[in-house]
């Protein structure tokens, strides 16, 4: 029998391996280890919010009445009840009032005793347009309200005192905003049922009803269109955001503003300059 030599028996087994130092030496071992599952299940759901969002605003850019079956069951209603025609009386082009002029103000604060020749100042006008939208709704609470002690019952709600408005987010979509008179608007609804489903949480969070269904009084309205123009310029949302907005939208391109001056209404605001209002009247 053939009698293995120290070196042979060595090179046949090999020493179990230190765990400490194959795993310092093996950086795979080390990254499985170091794994936040917290961070990236969130990391996930973050991207799937963003990218339902998206989603949800290509179908808002692009529904018409030929796509959507609703919106053309309502455009016949419309012309039944208005005319072929109402819908086009609806749209108008706004005046934007002129830039101000940098040369200008600096030869204003130059005292020079000829007359300045006036400068042609071009005209800029904005179109507005009808679209059609997600179904949203408005409604009153039939009473005021003392916004910072209401956020304080509300979930995923921001509040500032110069805009005085409530923000809350319900779906990834679906945003409601409450003013101190006690206007609601909800915007991005899916249907009736998840508008007044909305409704029902708002109103037991607000003032403590359960089961609560709008009445006459509440004077409940839907909506599936909305105004839409574009300025002739872009808007910085940073600098937007920071003195005008409640909270930012993240990952997309625009943000939501409201205000107290105006109950019941919110606008989309776009960086490329497009404005989406939602209201009940034009």
């Amino acid at each position: 029998m053939r009698k293995l030599s120290p070196v042979g028996y060595s090179n046949a087994v090999k020493p179990f391996p230190n765990n400490s130092e194959d795993s310092s030496n093996n950086p795979t071992a080390a990254e499985s280890e170091g794994i936040d599952f917290e961070t990236e299940i969130s990391k996930e759901q973050n991207s799937f919010i963003v990218r339902l969002e998206d989603f949800e605003y290509i179908i808002d850019q692009n529904m018409t009445e030929f796509r959507d079956p609703q919106a053309k069951r309502l455009r016949s209603k419309w012309k039944q009840q208005f005319g072929s025609k109402s819908l086009e009386n609806l749209r108008r082009c706004l005046l934007l009032p002129p830039l101000p002029d940098h040369l200008d103000q600096c030869l204003q604060r130059i005292r020079i005793l000829r007359r300045r020749n006036k400068r042609k100042v071009e005209e800029l006008r904005m179109r507005v347009e009808i679209n059609f939208c997600k179904m949203y709704c408005t409604l009153s609470i039939n009473m005021n309200l003392n916004l910072q002690h209401t956020v304080r019952n509300l979930k995923n709600a921001v509040y500032n005192d110069d805009i005085d408005v409530i923000q809350i987010r319900y779906e990834p979509t679906q945003i409601a905003w409450i003013w101190s008179d006690g206007s609601v608007l909800i915007i991005n609804g899916r249907g009736h049922e998840m508008l007044a489903e909305t409704q029902k949480d708002l109103m037991f969070r607000t003032l403590g009803k359960a089961n609560f269904k709008a009445d006459f009084s509440n004077k409940l309205l839907h909506l599936r269109l909305i105004s839409c123009a574009h300025f002739p310029w872009g808007i910085s949302l940073p600098e937007f955001t920071a003195s005008s907005v409640l909270s930012p939208e993240p990952h997309m391109k625009y943000v939501y503003y409201v205000d107290k001056a105006v109950p019941g209404v919110a606008a989309r605001v776009h960086e490329t300059g497009m404005v989406q209002v939602f209201a009940m009247t034009t």
